[in-house]
């Protein structure tokens, strides 16, 4: 059970990284922005920010309503976002720190490479991590909107979410650590996940429908409550 016990170290580190006062020095993304190197980005208030094939050597912060679109992106820090209309993170953007999505509206991660780990917390809209492969953990708390985590081949921690209410699929993941579902609502689907240690779930408020799952350790979780 080490990596249940370890669980809160995980969190904590990733909560840590908070959402940062914007920099002087920082690019500030208010449109399209193509193949080129930036140090820092900050998405304004309110603003749309797109990347498409852009280097950044440090971290993304994304603000209050504002949007961001990232495609064939290279991230060498963390990218942070509070109080997001949207994020997005795709067709094969790479991150080597973490991603949190906090507070705000929806999440996508696509067919991207993230080195650290995910973190959907607290959204209204719908958050999404498919086709990705994340060598941290997967994590989605207390949202609102329908959480779906699909067909990632590879993460590295554990695969967790607790509170949600919009609904939750967990299909076709593969995780070297465990998979845990708590205290969730509005509908729960984990089915054909290959778990390498154990499979948990407890008090959860709707049915929960499980099947195909290959669990390595202790299955603690059926269909059901």
């Amino acid at each position: 059970m080490k990596k249940i016990k370890s669980t809160g170290i995980i969190l904590a580190a990733v909560l840590s990284l908070g959402v940062s006062t914007a920099m002087a020095n920082d690019f500030q993304c208010t449109g399209k922005i193509g193949a080129r190197t930036l140090e820092n980005v900050n998405v304004p208030e309110g603003a749309s920010c797109t990347l498409n094939g852009t280097r950044v050597l440090g971290n993304i912060y994304v603000r209050n309503s504002a949007t961001l679109d990232a495609s064939r992106a290279r991230v060498g820090g963390n990218i942070q976002a509070e109080e997001h209309l949207s994020v997005t993170i795709r067709n094969g953007s790479r991150v080597a720190g973490s991603i949190q999505l906090k507070k705000g509206g929806s999440g996508t991660i696509s067919e991207s490479r993230i080195l650290g780990s995910v973190q959907f917390e607290e959204n209204t809209g719908t958050s999404t991590a498919t086709l990705s492969s994340i060598n941290g953990a997967l994590q989605a708390y207390k949202n609102r909107g329908f959480v779906e985590l699909r067909g990632n081949p590879f993460v590295g921690d554990n695969i967790q979410t607790y509170e949600n209410t919009g609904g939750t699929n967990g299909a076709d993941n593969s995780t070297d650590a465990n998979l845990q579902v708590y205290k969730s609502s509005g509908g729960i689907s984990i089915t054909g996940n290959n778990i390498a240690e154990n499979f948990i779930c407890y008090e959860n408020e709707s049915p929960l429908v499980e099947s195909g799952n290959i669990v390595g350790g202790a299955r603690e979780c059926s269909s059901g409550k």
